[in-house]
């Protein structure tokens, strides 16, 4: 039943209050799949991730984590104005692999 689709948001910046606001929240809603903050190398930025739930789709724990991730989504869209995210599906179903950006805020932008 169903098939595995993996969703992971990673999250950027060089504001570290919004790094740590975003992260903070990503704890409550995420728990123990948010990674650590990691710092780069050069310029301040700082970086997360969120991994996937490792659900298959259709079942509860997917919609459940599906509905978190467009909240989470869209407070960073809303909120945020210096922290950058990308949001990955990955997965195969029936033997036929993809990768797909399901969002970011970087989508759309001229």
């Amino acid at each position: 039943m169903g098939y595995r689709l993996h969703h992971t948001i990673i999250i950027s910046g060089f504001d570290s209050e919004e790094i740590e606001e975003s992260h903070s929240l990503a704890i409550n809603v995420f728990g123990e799949l948010v990674s650590p903050i990691i710092d780069t190398k050069m310029n301040s930025v700082k970086s997360f991730f969120i991994s996937p739930d490792g659900s298959k789709e259709g079942l509860e724990t997917s919609d459940e984590f599906d509905l978190k991730r467009l909240d989470y989504i869209k407070f960073l869209k809303t909120e945020l104005s210096m922290t950058e995210f990308v949001e990955v599906a990955f997965g195969a179903e029936d033997g036929k692999k993809s990768v797909v950006i399901e969002d970011s805020n970087w989508l759309n932008r001229v």
